[in-house]
């Protein structure tokens, strides 16, 4: 008998105590496999007989009582659109979730195929924006790869670039959380601003804003950016870098592709010259280049809090707003 189905449970699996086996007389055999299609029950771990009330999805726990999984999904880039802690496409009168990974809507109820084929990529609509200085193809940034590891060096981005190990390209979806911090980084903030200024008639106007776009916004780091940054080792890391915002085809949402260089001219303060890696890799200091991408949707509190920020002047005078 498929319990899923059989009315003991609300959508997301919390049980109907009057008439799910919560009713049942004590000496019956208890099952532990019910909800969620082979995920079992946790409820009775601790020596006072209570438990932790939640299912082992494999991958990762879910509990029914809000319905949400309590660790990101291990290849949530692979459907960027979702949250990487629903459960089972946040639909589960249709879908089942039982290893706790991302599901796919052409195959109802049959998730297991579908979670062990699924490939992290990236957005078709960014594949055009995505290039390198070197003019080579990026390679998917994995969760490991962090500025500093003090476990396992093979996808410390500095242990990397001094012995010119691992990816010379990288591509950051946008889950990955190196880019989740950076998306509030004070020079994206800056470029946001500067979006939502440049914009602010055509949107009182109501017109469409397909097409939009600010592109080539530098934003320095240097001293001030050292201290806004404080701890935060991933603006410390990227430091300055290059940012493009393009408005999306449907005209909803701010597409980022924010790049930068890890290269000795940044990491010496200016003081020595930047070296291209060789193709078979291994240069020491060799630059390695890195590109992070996510959306956002068009706020009308941003165009609101434009009209009032004093950034005129500055618009009128910077190139890269024209």
């Amino acid at each position: 008998m498929d319990e899923k189905r059989d009315g003991r449970y609300y959508p997301f699996g919390l049980g109907m105590a009057g008439i799910s086996d919560k009713a049942l007389k004590t000496q019956y055999a208890e099952n532990k496999y019910r909800y969620n299609k082979g995920s079992e029950l946790q409820n009775k771990e601790f020596s006072d007989g209570s438990g932790l009330e939640m299912y082992d999805a494999v991958h990762r726990m879910y509990d029914p009582q809000i319905g949400r999984f309590g660790q990101v999904d291990p290849i949530a880039d692979a459907a960027y659109e979702n949250s990487p802690y629903s459960f089972a496409n946040n639909n589960p009168l249709t879908f089942s979730d039982p290893l706790g990974l991302i599901s796919d809507s052409s195959h109802p109820q049959e998730l297991a195929p579908v979670t062990v084929t699924a490939q992290r990529r990236v957005p078709s609509e960014f594949s055009s924006y995505i290039n390198f200085p070197n003019g080579q193809p990026g390679t998917i940034a994995s969760f490991k790869d962090w500025p500093y590891s003090f476990h396992d060096q093979k996808d410390d981005l500095v242990h990397n670039w001094e012995y010119g190990l691992g990816a010379t390209n990288r591509i950051y979806l946008p889950k990955h959380p190196m880019t989740l911090r950076l998306r509030n980084a004070t020079g994206v903030k800056e470029a946001k601003k500067l979006f939502y200024k440049k914009y602010l008639s055509d949107y009182k106007k109501g017109l469409s804003l397909v097409g939009a776009n600010l592109l080539g916004y530098q934003a320095q780091f240097g001293l001030g950016g050292i201290i806004s940054a404080g701890p935060d080792i991933v603006e410390q890391f990227v430091g300055g870098f290059l940012l493009d915002i393009r408005v999306d085809e449907k005209g909803e949402n701010l597409m980022f592709i924010l790049s930068n260089t890890t290269g000795r001219y940044s990491a010496y303060c200016h003081m020595a010259s930047d070296i291209q890696r060789s193709p078979s890799g291994l240069t020491g200091e060799g630059n390695l280049n890195q590109v992070y991408i996510w959306k956002e949707r068009i706020s009308s509190a941003g165009f609101d809090y434009a009209e009032d920020d004093g950034l005129s002047e500055f618009l009128s005078t910077w190139p890269g707003a024209k």
